[in-house]
């Protein structure tokens, strides 16, 4: 096996939201580069949803604030 091979996550070990403590103690016995490998899906991951979710909401720095969801909005802070 070269040094340039990928790490492989056993493939039972779900990487996201369910992973468990017990899982994540498997993967770190596995080694730096498990570990490594795991944390990099994981961001990976996590950057899709950000861009799927991004691509969904249609706003733009430019939109009006009439025409962005209440939801969305951050709430004014109070001046003491």
């Amino acid at each position: 096996m070269g040094t340039d091979a990928m790490p492989m996550v056993a493939e039972d070990i779900p990487l996201g939201a369910t992973l468990t403590a017990e899982q994540a103690r498997q993967i770190f016995s596995q080694g730096e580069e498990a570990v490594v490998f795991a944390l990099l899906e994981l961001a990976k991951k996590l950057a899709e949803q950000k861009a799927a979710s991004a691509a969904g909401s249609h706003e733009t720095p430019s939109t009006p604030s009439g025409m962005k969801p209440p939801y969305t909005k951050l709430s004014p802070s109070p001046n003491i």
